[in-house]
């Protein structure tokens, strides 16, 4: 059964919406500490069954599209110099700080719960700005959080690329990864939806 697809601006619209009415500036980080990143469906278990935590990050980075079609991730610096660039594909007027924060805090807690290690970036930077709880960034992240920057990033450290998934099965990645290939071929593109889990 085909998961529905939401407009990116509608979820990210809603995550604003409820950080305004619960009066909580730190929604979408909290949230993403809390995600069972499971309901994901196809592209959470690509990434969970890969060796290592470099290869789940580049294995939901070539299937992202299989999840959404909003995000664009940028790993070509990834196994050189540990960064890994990203952001949604949509227009600068749309309010999404609170939903990449979200996404940004779910990767990291996704990543630790896989390796059973609860690593930390040397560096985690946004673009968009922030003068308020930047504290609770950093005690998540475990590192220098920095806002207003050039670009989101992780700067992961190489030690912590190559650490082992607990999760990781060969013979279950191996069928996974030929399920997102197939999925992407045959997927039409749906410009700045996300996948939603029933």
């Amino acid at each position: 059964v085909e998961k529905p697809f939401a407009g990116f601006d509608r979820i990210a619209t809603f995550f604003e919406r409820a950080a305004d009415l619960t009066n909580n500036d730190l929604l979408g980080l909290s949230r993403g500490q809390q995600r069972e990143i499971r309901r994901a469906g196809l592209i959470c278990y690509v990434g969970l069954s890969s060796p290592t935590v470099l290869d789940s990050i580049k294995n939901m980075t070539r299937y992202r599209r299989v999840f959404s079609d909003a995000i664009e991730m940028n790993p070509d610096r990834l196994e050189a110099d540990g960064v890994l660039n990203w952001h949604f594909s949509v227009p600068t007027s749309l309010k999404r700080r609170q939903f990449v924060e979200f996404a940004a805090s779910g990767l990291l807690h996704d990543l630790r719960q896989f390796a059973n290690r609860r690593f930390s970036p040397d560096l985690v930077t946004f673009r968009h700005a922030r003068n308020s709880n930047t504290e609770k960034f950093e005690q998540f992240f475990g590192c220098e959080v920095k806002f207003g920057s050039p670009e989101n990033s992780y700067h992961f450290r190489p030690a912590d690329l190559d650490l082992p998934l607990i999760t990781a099965d060969d013979e279950l990645f191996a069928v996974l990864r030929k399920c997102c290939e197939d999925t992407l071929k045959s997927k039409s593109k749906n410009k700045q939806a996300i996948v939603l889990d029933q």
